[in-house]
């Protein structure tokens, strides 16, 4: 009699785990933690404007705008380090972009590895399969991640498909200058 009741206990608290108090039960798991102080060094592009995002995952955040207003944001995010969830992240920036089906397997080049400066990124790249942006600009995501520790970094930029392309050469430029204090 113990057993069905100890199942919908360990059931419950799996339901309700990153749940405020105040908040009903989401069944997603909470993401991995970063290790604590994990920091990291960079040069950012000059043109790139800095904005508070205020978010417990952003550590940084930027914006690049053209003169008609296109706007690219450019974001430094930071989570627990996580081995084999590229699939379950290609699928959610998929989604963002208008992907109505999630892939199966990580194929088709979407996640490649590629060195800038002292170290190795999977880098992320791909472009809206339809307008998105005032129903005739395509977006696009290009996204650079390394795990350093226990801490795996996001360099992503997103937006405007036209803009994003002429900032892939200076986003690589800052991928070259990433540091991390602890090494």
């Amino acid at each position: 009699m113990m057993r069905p009741l100890l199942l919908t206990v360990v059931v419950a608290a799996l339901l309700c785990s990153g749940c405020s108090p105040d908040s009903k039960p989401t069944g997603r798991v909470p993401p991995p933690v970063p290790e604590v102080g994990a920091t990291i060094d960079y040069t950012p592009a000059p043109d790139w404007k800095a904005y508070d995002a205020k978010s417990s995952m952003r550590h940084a955040s930027y914006e690049v705008k053209n003169e008609v207003g296109h706007i690219v944001d450019i974001s430094i995010t930071m989570l627990g380090a996580v081995d084999g969830k590229d699939l379950a992240y290609i699928n959610l920036w998929r989604a963002t972009l208008g992907f109505n089906e999630p892939l199966q397997e990580a194929g088709d080049g979407l996640f490649v590895e590629a060195s800038h400066g002292n170290y190795r990124f999977g880098i992320f790249d791909q472009t809206s399969p339809n307008p998105l942006i005032d129903g005739e600009r395509y977006a696009r995501i290009f996204l650079a991640s390394i795990t350093q520790g226990k801490t795996r970094w996001f360099f992503k930029m997103a937006g405007d498909a036209e803009l994003l392309a002429t900032q892939i050469p200076v986003f690589q430029e800052m991928l070259k200058s990433v540091r991390f204090p602890s090494e």
